[in-house]
């Protein structure tokens, strides 16, 4: 494949990918893990801070306390990474992150923002290291939407967590070792 009709199969794979995690990405918060990285998240768009104890996700069990504040027990840079993501949806959209809806359209969407969108580009990134490699399209192809869904990825893609961005990270770091 050379250039457009290479670049429209990765958006085609990439879209492909993205809507496939839509239909099972989760509508709402359950965890002390969620809310623990979410009020991070919330307190750097709303606050400019890295307090909890204004989030209203301060209640969660999975922080620290130190120098007088309640910190996520998360370390802060993916926090800081898909703040922006928060932010075109909160003062663009109008959008917020519930602590108790079932059926909460903001943090579906950030979750379709930050964790969706790093599926589908760790399996366009795959599938492009596995080209690279000698494969042929069609194995390519089979091979970059079965490793992540036959891994942790999938499910880390479906919530919010810091492991699908860190395997997209991984997966880019992969990539560019075999290209240089």
């Amino acid at each position: 494949m050379r250039g457009m009709n290479r670049r429209r199969a990765l958006w085609a794979l990439g879209a492909a990918a993205w809507l496939f995690i839509a239909l099972f990405t989760r509508t709402g918060t359950s965890s002390s893990h969620e809310w623990s990285r979410l009020g991070t998240v919330e307190s750097l768009v709303e606050r400019h801070n890295f307090y909890l104890e204004e989030s209203k996700f301060r209640g969660t069990r999975d922080r620290i306390f130190r120098n007088g504040h309640f910190y996520s027990h998360q370390l802060p840079l993916l926090a800081t990474l898909v703040s922006p993501a928060y932010w075109i949806l909160h003062r663009v959209g109008g959008l917020t992150i519930s602590n108790s809806a079932d059926v909460d359209p903001g943090y579906y969407l950030f979750v379709l923002l930050t964790n969706g969108v790093a599926f589908a580009a760790t399996v366009v990134i795959l599938y492009s290291t596995f080209l690279l490699a000698g494969a042929g399209a069609g194995m390519a192809m089979s091979a970059a939407f079965l490793l992540p869904l036959g891994s942790w990825l999938y499910p880390y893609a479906v919530v919010t967590n810091n492991h699908g961005i860190s395997g997209m990270l991984l997966a880019a770091t992969a990539h560019l070792m075999l290209v240089s």
